[in-house]
């Protein structure tokens, strides 16, 4: 416990200095503006921009899903490659029959 109680005074006591040589409103504010109206702006635009990229993302996934849904199923696929092999069988049956 006095351990924890150390680490976080000398935590503070790093932090302190670091935020007093920032700019006067207490941090380095990202290197923005220090007006916040202008930040506040700039953080409206940047999620609008946030907010199209999802949408187009959303719709992105909803055509792939469209066609995820299109493709066969493993049982139609081979359901499809035995019915395949057995007309092929058959007409090779047909053309032996036929030739003899």
């Amino acid at each position: 416990m006095a351990d924890e109680l150390g680490k976080a005074a000398r935590r503070a006591r790093i932090a302190t200095p670091r935020l007093l040589r920032g700019n006067p409103d207490g941090g380095d504010n990202g290197g923005m503006l220090p007006d916040i109206e202008a930040r506040v702006k700039a953080l409206e635009a940047r999620t609008s921009e946030i907010g199209v990229d999802v949408r187009a993302m959303i719709k992105d996934v909803a055509e792939i899903k469209g066609k995820i849904s299109q493709m066969p199923t493993t049982f139609q696929m081979q359901a499809w490659f035995v019915g395949v092999s057995l007309g092929l069988v058959a007409l090779v049956f047909a053309v032996a029959r036929a030739l003899k």
